[in-house]
């Protein structure tokens, strides 16, 4: 996943996830003032621990849950041993130490670096917690897990919900963004309604996908993946 810095007056670091390789070789060459999570999943927010002498914002109902891997991984994956190997990815493979938050942010609030003023924007459905920031100057969106891929929206937890992120995917179009960064592609500056329709579409593709599969009957959760 990416992590974004922005360097103004002071330095912020949007997310954490992208490797403790890069972490040291940014922690060699910045001061970093101030940490961001823009929601809660592990590949956003697995480097928190390589920060502890920053400043840690979380979305505000985000922040009970941050320092607690074990509630957060019945929440996200259910329980059972799909918590547990949850967990062990977050542990072993991400390598992730708990870390609680400094403080918290929620929606209009401002990130000033002089140069540069981030907005939050509150744009669930992908999580119930997941924000963007706007940089209302040049118009630049964070949008982080409004990923724009190909792959499409991701909605595999049980508070996901497909009408919020859809909601959420046209309040980012409203906004009316001249680049849009996110968490898992190159940042684009051409095309971004067309790519934002088309993120969206895959809602209904995959929708007509399964309901033709009902064709010829009823179908078990099972058959059905």
């Amino acid at each position: 996943s990416h992590s974004i810095l922005a360097v103004g007056d002071s330095v912020v670091l949007f997310d954490t996830g992208w490797g403790a390789e890069a972490i040291a070789e940014v922690k060699e060459r910045f001061s970093i003032d101030l940490v961001v999570n823009s929601h809660t999943h592990p590949d956003h927010f697995s480097g928190n621990h390589h920060f502890q002498d920053c400043e840690l914002w979380v979305p505000d109902m985000f922040a009970s849950i941050l320092p607690d891997l074990g509630s957060m991984s019945s929440g996200l994956s259910g329980g059972g041993e799909p918590a547990r190997e949850w967990l062990r990815l977050v542990r072993e493979v991400l390598g992730h130490a708990p870390t609680a938050p400094t403080g918290t942010f929620w929606e209009g609030d401002v990130i000033d670096l002089g140069s540069m003023r981030f907005r939050a924007v509150y744009t669930p459905g992908h999580t119930l917690d997941h924000f963007c920031f706007l940089e209302e100057e040049r118009r630049i969106l964070l949008s982080f897990d409004i990923d724009l891929t190909s792959f499409g929206p991701w909605y595999g937890h049980a508070e996901c919900d497909l009408e919020q992120f859809s909601d959420s995917l046209h309040r980012v179009l409203a906004l009316r963004p001249e680049m849009v960064v996110s968490s898992h592609r190159r940042p684009i500056s051409e095309g971004i309604a067309e790519e934002i329709g088309a993120f969206e579409d895959v809602f209904v593709r995959r929708n007509e996908t399964v309901l033709s599969m009902l064709d010829e009957g009823p179908a078990t959760p099972e058959e059905l993946t």
